[in-house]
């Protein structure tokens, strides 16, 4: 056992960043968020500078982020980025867990998006790992609202 295993219940997003060795190294780039499939869910993903006490006079950010799932078509809406702090221009790495087969298409708010042999590189693509049946998707985090489908 090299590595720890995550449980999670079908429907939770967990976000996580690249591997730091202490908490002001860099700042989160990318924001990877593992989505872990169901027929609905619901999450509000938040987020603060992490170093002041700024949210408590309500410098912070604030996204839904919504699952659903229907006729062979998975959708993920990340609502408009919202409240007073400003997340820094990066990339989102979102991970979707349990898509069973390849899909035939992925679209970002509904532009075609290719598939990538890989995500190292900085431009924006998907892949699909079949052994751990994943879907990575990385694109430029905006602010505005965001509509991931995959068909």
């Amino acid at each position: 056992m090299d590595r720890i295993p995550i449980f999670a219940k079908a429907g939770a997003v967990i976000p996580t960043q690249q591997v730091l060795q202490y908490s002001d190294q860099a700042p989160i780039d990318p924001l990877t968020l593992s989505v872990f499939l169901a027929d609905t869910a619901r999450y509000e993903y938040y987020e603060d500078d992490g170093h002041t006490f700024d949210y408590e006079k309500g410098v912070f950010a604030k996204r839904m982020i919504q699952l659903s799932r229907k006729e062979g078509t998975t959708t993920l809406v990340m609502g408009e980025v919202k409240g007073s702090y400003r997340i820094p221009d990066r990339s989102l790495v979102v991970r979707l867990v349990g898509v069973d087969d390849q899909p035939s298409v992925v679209r970002l708010s509904g532009v075609t998006i290719p598939k990538v042999l890989t995500l190292e590189s900085g431009a924006k693509g998907w892949k699909y790992d079949a052994a751990a049946k994943c879907v990575w998707l990385k694109v430029p985090e905006v602010k505005a609202e965001m509509i991931i489908a995959i068909q």
